[in-house]
């Protein structure tokens, strides 16, 4: 079995001119990061409440039972993690457009049996995702900018040309 500590933090930034931004659980790393914009722009950063959690993982089938020893309550995480992985599986089947329908019942279980690459979005991707989410929030209804609008905002903004990305 696994074991790893994460601490959590809910803060509170107070700036200069009495403005007052309250963050609710934040990470070790981003609650560091706030710590030293606040230094910078003379803010101050009150901690509300923190806690560190101890995240314990199996490291092997035969493990499971030892971290989660109630077989209906391991039965009920592993299969909410089945439904996960079929969901991923049917989303990105729907929306790959060289993928043509099939005939029937299309059956996922040979899909998510299958070793997945871990998924880790540069942070050039995170930012296209974050604007068209940020546009679609600030006009309600209307049509999403398209990937070149989001790549000259992002170019514009790093003075350098961002490069489109495969789908």
């Amino acid at each position: 079995m696994q074991r790893e500590n994460a601490t959590y933090y809910n803060i509170t930034v107070t700036t200069a001119d009495g403005k007052v931004d309250k963050r609710e659980f934040i990470s070790e790393k981003q609650y560091n990061e706030a710590q030293t914009d606040a230094a910078k722009v003379q803010s101050t950063v009150t901690v509300d409440k923190v806690q560190t959690f101890a995240i314990s993982q199996a490291e092997s089938v035969d493990e499971i039972l030892t971290v989660t020893p109630n077989t209906e309550v391991a039965l009920s995480y592993y299969n909410y993690g089945l439904s996960l992985a079929q969901h991923n599986v049917k989303r990105d089947l729907m929306k790959d457009s060289d993928w043509p329908a099939q005939e029937g019942v299309y059956d996922l279980l040979a899909d998510v049996q299958q070793p997945k690459e871990k998924r880790v979005a540069d942070p050039l991707s995170s930012s296209r995702r974050a604007l068209k989410a940020l546009y679609a929030k600030m006009h309600p209804g209307q049509e999403p900018p398209t990937d070149d609008e989001i790549n000259a905002v992002l170019a514009s903004f790093a003075g350098a040309s961002a490069q489109p990305t495969a789908a």
